[in-house]
């Protein structure tokens, strides 16, 4: 993309990727016997922090790519008006 060499969905593939490392290591890291409710419920906020971070990170970078591609229409209109004397006057 224009910010980064990588691409933005290949990051939060890796991203994906390390959210389930560290759900499963806490998850492992819960030493209860029967039920482990506290790994579970730290398993639980990682999933719950990566998906939302996701979704926004998505949603940013969509809106960002429509606005680029609305721009790169518009914005050749606009230096074709500033270019004649009769259309500056629009800009005043």
């Amino acid at each position: 993309g224009f910010s980064g060499s990588d691409n933005i969905w290949q990051l939060l593939d890796t991203l994906w990727n390390k959210a389930k490392v560290l759900g499963k290591t806490l998850h492992d890291m819960d030493d209860s016997t029967y039920i482990k409710d506290e790994g579970m419920t730290a398993q639980f906020y990682v999933w719950l922090g990566i998906f939302v971070l996701m979704i926004i990170t998505a949603f940013v970078s969509m809106i960002a790519e429509v606005m680029i591609l609305l721009l790169s229409i518009t914005a050749p209109i606009f230096i074709f008006c500033l270019m004649y004397g009769f259309l500056r006057t629009m800009f005043n």
